[in-house]
Formats: structure tokens, C-alpha cells, sequence
């Protein structure tokens, strides 16, 4: 009797390991190939454009979103979008690089109120809307 139950529990524990086993080959496969089932595109629907620190836990950052910049206000317990423009084209893109830390920042939001300035040469002021 207690024959049968150590065949049944040898039987158990064979099958315990050939099922982990499987999973972590299919792991393994999903990783090396890198394969993504919801995403197939491998392009982010969401990239960082450039953030820049103003004090711990607060911030501003440039975010794209389906050919949109947004320009958000990050605190510590909320994000504000502060402003919402067009991608700007390659070549504008470019000119926006700087090694001064902050420098890429400051020339895109340069930019974008050069570009939002009215014939006066006001800038228009922000929705502040809540994200």
C-alpha cells in the first residue's frame, strides 16, 4: 500500500519539475527573442523628451505623445500639463541640443514661446490643466 503512494508522489513531483521546466524555457524563449505580445510596433507610444529638476519631488519635463509635446509640471503628488504643441520637425529638433545641463530644456521651451508668441510678443499663458 504505501508502495503505490510513493509511485504516485515520485509520479507528482516528475511532472512539478517538467512543468516548471516549461515555463522557464518558455521564459527563457520570450526574453531571448524579445518577444512582446501587445506591442508590436517597438516603438514607444510615450518618450521622454528632456526634464529638468526644480526642487526634490518637483520638476518639469518634455513628453511625446502621438506626434504631441507636453510640457508637465511633475510635484509630488500630482502632474499638470502646462502646455501642448505640435512635434517639432528634425531640424528643429537638432538645434535643440546643448551640453550645458539644462541647456536642451531651456532652448525648447525657448523655441516653443517663440513659436506661441502673438505679434505683440506676448506669450500666451498655459491650459494648467490636470493630467
Amino acid at each position: 500500500m504505501s508502495l503505490d503512494y510513493s509511485n504516485e508522489l515520485i509520479n507528482m513531483i516528475g511532472a512539478l519539475f517538467i512543468v516548471l521546466a516549461l515555463i522557464l524555457f518558455l521564459l527563457y524563449l520570450i526574453r531571448h527573442f524579445k518577444l512582446t505580445p501587445f506591442n508590436k510596433s517597438r516603438v514607444p507610444l510615450i518618450r521622454l523628451i528632456s526634464t529638468l529638476n526644480l526642487a526634490p519631488k518637483r520638476g518639469i519635463a518634455i513628453v511625446e505623445v502621438c506626434d504631441q509635446w507636453l510640457v508637465i509640471g511633475i510635484g509630488a503628488e500630482n502632474v499638470n500639463l502646462i502646455s501642448r504643441f505640435d512635434r517639432p520637425s528634425e531640424a528643429e529638433e537638432s538645434e535643440t541640443e546643448s551640453p550645458i545641463f539644462g541647456g536642451r530644456f531651456h532652448s525648447i521651451l525657448r523655441n516653443i514661446s517663440l513659436k506661441q508668441s502673438d505679434p505683440k510678443g506676448e506669450v500666451e499663458a498655459g491650459n494648467n490643466e490636470k493630467v
